[in-house]
């Protein structure tokens, strides 16, 4: 036999079908800007708890509180209270302690207490990017002249000295040669580069290469 009881709705005619759904607040990354409000002046606090309180007041849940401090004073007063010699016993620092996390809970400085609030962080802004790295190029390697720009044959030794350099010949080896020799060596030329080419300098033709090798002989 069937069980007694009521048969469940059609999904359509339940009511509740939906989760509810609750916005989030969002907290800012950078946290709560100014000076913390002013601890009563009840009695000298330590230099700890001062320091503690101007922290607490800088978190990005520091935004939501009362602007007056109000509601954290018990909260000061046991950190107070923690920081004191005459109360670092382990069984009273635990009491204290967890009466501390119960007010944390309050004002949403706990992971669970934020959750159960609907409080989150905004994500930090994105860092510029680093600037990127300047690569030292080698520089482009100096255009060989026109092949076709030879001097002729009746141009001084010195022009030929400089098409000779041009070409890639040590000026020094250059100078050491007649205007014949240059000009046997270097009227007829080619832009092919037979070695390979060093950073900022020109590649040596086939001429200067010769040239050289008689030079250091």
């Amino acid at each position: 036999m069937a069980g007694g009881g009521r048969y469940p709705k059609p999904d359509g005619e339940r009511r509740n079908r939906a989760e509810r759904q609750f916005d989030w607040t969002v907290l800012p990354c950078e946290g709560r800007a100014g000076e913390p409000p002013a601890l009563p002046k009840w009695r000298p606090w330590t230099e700890q708890t001062v320091e503690w309180w101007a922290d607490l007041w800088s978190t990005p849940q520091a935004t939501m509180w009362d602007p007056s401090g109000r509601s954290l004073h018990a909260l000061a007063l046991l950190h107070h209270e923690l920081m004191l010699d005459q109360f670092r016993e382990q069984s009273r620092a635990a009491s204290i302690s967890a009466e501390m996390r119960q007010h944390e809970d309050r004002h949403g400085l706990t992971p669970k207490a934020m959750l159960q609030m609907r409080w989150r962080v905004s994500a930090a802004p994105a860092e510029p990017a680093a600037p990127a790295a300047v690569l030292e190029l080698v520089p482009p390697l100096p255009e060989r002249p026109d092949p076709s720009a030879v001097p002729s044959k009746r141009a001084k030794k010195a022009e030929w000295v400089e098409w000779a350099v041009a070409w890639g010949a040590d000026r020094a080896a250059a100078e050491k040669l007649s205007k014949a020799h240059l000009v046997r060596e270097f009227s007829s030329v080619s832009a092919t580069a037979p070695s390979p080419a060093l950073p900022g300098k020109r590649p040596p033709s086939k001429a200067a290469q010769r040239l050289r090798e008689r030079h250091e002989r």
